[in-house]
């Protein structure tokens, strides 16, 4: 006699052949509700992060890059991260601040991947650096929202992919004004072909007007309502509170930059931020300071957010259902199970369960319609065996590995002016340099996965582009300098060939102003895009 140990959610008994086959009842629990995981909320865990995590008391200060508190901070979200069980990752990249001096800042993120659709994406953003000030309200309050919306995530799977980003260099604008929301900015550009369907920058959610009391306010183009006409009846259902939905989307926060590059992306704020908080961007924006954050009211706001999220990214039970064995042509049985489409299932065998131990047998990927199954051809000679189904993985993904990087992420050497009147360029500008004066543009790529890179480029054409712009490849493969005609094929990914690049930042790539005299008055630098070859 065989039992036969599945993880089922029946418990049935049959015969097949000489041969008894015995099911137990369930090991894993069902896919929580969304009001199961809006239940989960901890206050209490909440407001320590946001009093003792994000460095928030008075007197802090976690001003882009070079506040006294700002790296600490960014530190202290990688480790909440890590807390709660993810693998997060240092997302730098560089930029020029108002004084053209070159700085290094980073976004910290953290990514849920979904195991049925996980090209399917959904993002929740928060910026983690302030005006100068201890910045609870502004913006600690949205970061600790996703952290605490993180650690609740983990503990499950979905269907779709959620990722949680705190990003850096809201509060500041580059050199020249052009742009501000630098950490958004460069992230959207490292992430132009993700399928993102949703994203929420959750910024400023602490502090309850007296003049519009239990209120949320959602800000956003026409072309966000994918996401505020659900984000909406989310905050009445698991907040509680009455939104109100802002027509126009002012240059205010990280979800401008989603929306610019085509994603419906909303702000969730507290209700007249700007007018009712009289420590908005203040020295008085502390943790503790009276009369500042109304708990309550911050908790029903992450917690409308948190129902929103795990709405969309849909609780999913992974757990196998083992079906009616059948017997082999030549002997033994074929063991049956469903699962999740395109997921992967590892079998497993004991021969006595008081030992708990398992030893793999097969390793399957159910079919479209979930199924998959094992042939024990030796099952008639076991005298005891039990069987068991486990959720290994869910579906591959098939994003590409890629990497954008725009004029703002290069670091410029010598002369160069900003332009943005071509039609044609890549995003808000573009950098150019008039003369040969040993100037260059350097784009340093922060590979995360080493092997080769098709590496393209974007220029702006024109009549005064020089024909032979050098660009200069430092790869493994060594340096190699290739010419650019930069009086034809503007706007658009122009290949220039592949490069091998290891992991980390030592690859780079500088376009320079070496080129030939007469062959045009200006040389362009605007935007490269690496690609990593699949085998």
């Amino acid at each position: 006699m065989i039992p036969l140990f599945m993880s089922l959610k029946v418990a049935v008994r049959v015969v097949v052949a000489a041969v008894v086959v015995s099911f137990t009842s369930p090991v894993f629990s069902a896919a929580p509700g969304v009001h199961e995981l809006v239940s989960q909320f901890d206050p209490v865990n909440y407001s320590n992060i946001l009093a003792n995590a994000l460095f928030t008391r008075q007197y802090h200060n976690r001003f882009a890059v070079t506040g006294a508190h700002h790296d600490l901070c960014r530190d202290s979200i990688y480790t909440q991260f890590v807390n709660a069980g993810f693998s997060p990752t240092y997302d730098w990249f560089q930029f020029q601040d108002s004084n053209n001096v070159t700085r290094t800042a980073c976004n910290v993120i953290a990514v849920k991947q979904g195991v049925l659709k996980p090209d399917e994406i959904f993002v929740a953003g928060a910026h983690y650096d302030s005006k100068m000030n201890p910045g609870a309200d502004d913006n600690a309050t949205g970061v600790a929202a996703i952290l605490e919306m993180a650690r609740i995530f983990n503990q499950y799977h979905f269907a779709r992919t959620i990722v949680f980003v705190a990003f850096d260099c809201e509060e500041i604008y580059e050199y020249g004004g052009a742009r501000r929301r630098i950490g958004s900015t460069y992230y959207v550009q490292q992430h132009l072909e993700d399928n993102m369907l949703g994203m929420v920058s959750v910024d400023m959610i602490g502090h309850e007007a007296s003049s519009t009391p239990n209120t949320a306010w959602l800000y956003g183009y026409a072309s966000s309502e994918p996401v505020t006409n659900r984000l909406a009846p989310a905050l009445i259902t698991y907040g509680g509170l009455e939104v109100g939905l802002r027509t126009t989307s002012p240059n205010l926060s990280d979800h401008v930059a989603f929306a610019n590059a085509g994603f419906p992306a909303c702000l969730l704020i507290e209700a007249a931020f700007s007018t009712d908080n009289p420590f908005y961007h203040k020295s008085g924006d502390f943790v503790d300071q009276p009369g500042n954050i109304s708990w309550n009211y911050a908790n029903k706001m992450a917690k409308g957010a948190l129902g929103y999220f795990a709405g969309e990214i849909q609780p999913v039970d992974i757990a196998p259902t083992g079906l009616e064995p059948a017997p082999l042509a030549g002997g033994g049985l074929r063991l049956n199970f469903s699962g999740l489409s395109n997921c992967v299932y590892a079998i497993e065998v004991s021969t006595d369960l008081s030992q708990n131990t398992w030893t793999p047998v097969s390793t399957n990927t159910a079919g479209p319609g979930g199924m998959f199954w094992f042939d024990d051809v030796n099952s008639a000679s076991k005298s005891r065996a039990f069987y068991r189904a486990r959720f290994v993985s869910g579906a591959t993904s098939t994003r590409p590995v890629e990497i954008v990087l725009d004029n703002s992420a290069a670091v410029f050497n010598g002369s160069w002016t900003t332009g943005a009147s071509s039609t044609d360029k890549f995003g808000a500008d573009y950098r150019f340099a008039e003369l040969p004066t040993d100037s260059y543009a350097e784009y340093r790529p922060n590979i995360t996965v080493a092997g080769n890179y098709k590496l393209y480029e974007w220029h702006p054409q024109g009549t005064n582009r020089t024909t032979n712009a050098p660009v200069q490849i430092h790869s493994l493969s060594g340096t190699q300098t290739l010419s650019v005609n930069q009086r034809i094929n503007g706007g658009k990914w122009n290949l220039l060939g592949t490069f091998n690049f290891t992991t980390g930042t030592s690859g780079y790539v500088r376009i320079t102003d070496d080129f030939p005299a007469g062959s045009g008055n200006v040389v362009l630098a605007d935007a490269l895009r690496f690609v990593l070859e699949t085998p």
